[in-house]
């Protein structure tokens, strides 16, 4: 596995990303969906290499590596775009700001960024 995705591999064994998705959606009623680690993994690497679903599940299903990083066997079928689209939609923005939020505290636990403060500059341009 490429270093940098053992790296996030690492930072992802926490449990601590995994439980607003395990608190929120834990049930045992219905069709087995994709496991929570192998989505947020899944996820990663669509926002880290900028691709759509589609590309994503096309990439993942060519890369032994992303297989591995994803926990998704050679001989398993990743999951189809849609899925992970309703996953994404059933999940919801307050679930992936949880799991942000542990993500920062994490950093700040390893003294790798600090929150002190937050600047931004933002222009406004409108057209007539």
């Amino acid at each position: 596995m490429p270093e940098e995705l053992a790296e996030v591999d690492r930072w992802l064994n926490d449990d601590r990303f995994l439980e607003p998705y395990r608190q929120r959606f834990a049930t045992k009623v219905g069709r087995p969906t994709v496991p929570v680690e192998t989505y947020i993994r899944l996820m990663y690497l669509k926002v880290r290499y900028q691709l759509g679903y589609e590309t994503l599940v096309q990439e993942v299903s060519d890369s032994i590596s992303w297989r591995r990083f994803c926990f998704i066997p050679l001989d398993a079928k990743v999951p189809h775009p849609t899925t992970l689209v309703k996953l994404t939609l059933k999940y919801g923005t307050e679930t992936l700001t949880e799991s942000n939020f542990v993500l920062i505290q994490k950093a700040r636990e390893r003294k790798l960024v600090r929150g002190r403060k937050l600047q931004l500059d933002t222009t406004v341009v409108t057209a007539d």
